[in-house]
């Protein structure tokens, strides 16, 4: 014997709603302010992700690398910390103009 359910469109499977974060639209947004006013290559954009490093494992690891005085792993840790930093601002300024 078959069995055969009958379900509506509606209930063959959830779909949560669609985020905001991930539509194009958002990503293009974010990434002109970052051409702009978020700017990591910026000076002051760029020294502003380092005023308020608080976190000790951040610092330990920032330490290290100026120990080892391997400069270039420092370069992309310091250039990754400003990048992230500035992103996230030019995220909340997205999302609170939405």
């Amino acid at each position: 014997m078959r069995w055969v359910f009958n379900m509506n469109s509606h209930d063959a499977y959830y779909e949560p709603e669609d985020d905001y974060t991930d539509s194009d639209e958002f990503q293009c947004e974010v990434a002109e302010l970052m051409k702009d006013e978020y700017n990591p290559c910026n000076w002051g954009n760029f020294c502003e992700a380092f005023e308020g490093v608080q976190d000790p494992e951040v610092v330990a690891q920032l330490e290290e690398l100026l120990e080892k005085r391997d400069f270039m792993a420092l370069g992309r840790k310091l250039w990754n910390m400003s990048y992230e930093y500035q992103e996230r601002f030019a995220t909340d300024a997205v999302l609170d103009n939405q």
